[in-house]
């Protein structure tokens, strides 16, 4: 970013930020002022976990016309506090709603693995509060640990579960969902964690009590 001068903006069709939280990053916001300066009219793409809106990027942000802010979540309440460990709930849907205002381009990139299957419709429908359709992503985990050390039964009883929601939605969800839902193989006859166990034991948590369904 360092080397990066308005010659190499000016002709920008399309940047994307990430991070890290980009909104932190001095950096793209140094990057930002220097494209509004030359080439406002570039798209700006940008995921976020809307940890803050109180920051300098996010004002320069919001003097570009064509923008679009992808928001990263897979949860609610306090299983989305773990998940985004550091996060706040409340501050988030408050932040959600504010960019949701300030912006008509918002989408939503949910990963799908052990953790989120129990609350992703929840998820989901706190999204489409905000966020069209079309616009809402389930992704599968890139190079975590999957399914197969989730026990088999509780599983399908999630997967049966999720898949009565996924019925209940537009085509486009139903088929994110389903896509994802093929994906939940274990043969497992109990539930290990290992990655969330240490996890726990750094953070003085249990995602035992949080993620019971799992067990």
């Amino acid at each position: 970013i360092p080397e990066i001068t308005k010659d190499h903006l000016v002709d920008l069709k399309k940047i994307l930020l990430a991070g890290g939280e980009p909104f932190l990053i001095k950096e793209h916001t140094d990057t930002l002022r220097s494209l509004l300066e030359v080439n406002p009219k570039c798209l700006v793409e940008v995921t976020t976990n809307l940890s803050t809106l109180s920051t300098p990027f996010y004002e320069v942000l919001k003097q570009f016309p064509n923008v679009t802010i992808c928001v990263s979540f897979e949860s609610t309440g306090d299983r989305y506090e773990y998940i985004r460990y550091g996060s706040s709930w409340g501050n988030f849907k408050r932040n959600l709603e504010q960019v949701a205002k300030d912006f008509s381009s918002v989408q939503a990139n949910m990963i799908f693995f052990p953790l989120s299957v129990i609350d992703i419709h929840n998820a989901i429908l706190v999204a489409k509060d905000y966020i069209s359709n079309e616009n809402i992503f389930i992704n599968p985990e890139q190079g975590g640990i999957g399914f197969t050390t989730v026990n088999k039964h509780s599983l399908n009883t999630l997967a049966s579960k999720l898949t009565d929601f996924a019925n209940t939605q537009p085509e486009v969800l139903q088929d994110r969902l389903l896509s994802n839902i093929s994906n939940m193989q274990s043969n497992a006859d109990a539930t290990t964690l290992f990655r969330y166990i240490q996890f726990d034991k750094l953070t003085n948590q249990d995602h035992k009590l949080l993620f019971k369904e799992l067990y």
